[in-house]
């Protein structure tokens, strides 16, 4: 599943906008937070579904703005929309690999460097955190937010209390363990 492609036809569902519009919009409702979405690859997206007879384009004259050009969702594009929906919510996809492969491994590495490891992350979670709780009040502050939107921060702020909780466990675990094998991490040597 493309995430570009449902957040611009999720977009472009409510109005044409061109460009710079989804741009502003994914930055207005916080969509960056959850996204993660470049300007290239907004543009390349949209040339992409164009190409696919999923938008319509036109060039939009303007006397206060250059000539931009304008995006409209075919029907084409709705249904895609609508399984992409449907994908997106019912699809249970492996998250997070890095952490989890780096966990399946670490007994590789100096311990110390491991608790330090997690001790990052953990540091780098709980300034997520404030980032959510600043996405959750902007939110808030926008009455016009989709109401279904309204549920992201809350979804993520959760998932990230969830990883907090299960890292200090993990650092208990690991600092419990008496026989770590120290010798196992050997650095490579170009």
């Amino acid at each position: 599943m493309s995430r570009v492609d449902l957040v611009i036809l999720g977009l472009l569902v409510e109005r044409p906008r061109h460009g710079y519009d989804i741009k502003q919009q994914i930055e207005k409702r916080s969509m960056y937070h959850w996204i993660g979405v470049s300007t290239p690859a907004l543009y390349r997206g949209l040339a992409r579904l164009e190409s696919k007879r999923m938008l319509e384009a036109h060039t939009e004259s303007g006397t206060s703005h250059p000539d931009r050009t304008v995006y409209s969702i075919t029907d084409a594009g709705r249904e895609h929309m609508q399984s992409l929906l449907v994908e997106a919510l019912t699809d249970l996809k492996p998250v997070f690999f890095d952490v989890v492969g780096g966990i399946g491994f670490a007994h590789n590495m100096p311990r110390e460097l491991l608790l330090d490891s997690l001790e990052t992350r953990r540091g780098r979670l709980v300034e997520l955190l404030a980032r959510i709780d600043e996405a959750d009040a902007e939110v808030a502050a926008t009455p016009q937010f989709p109401v279904t939107a309204r549920e992201i921060p809350g979804f993520y702020r959760g998932y990230v209390e969830m990883q907090i909780e299960w890292l200090d466990h993990v650092v208990v675990r690991i600092r419990r363990i008496r026989n770590w094998p120290e010798g196992a991490f050997k650095p490579c040597k170009h």
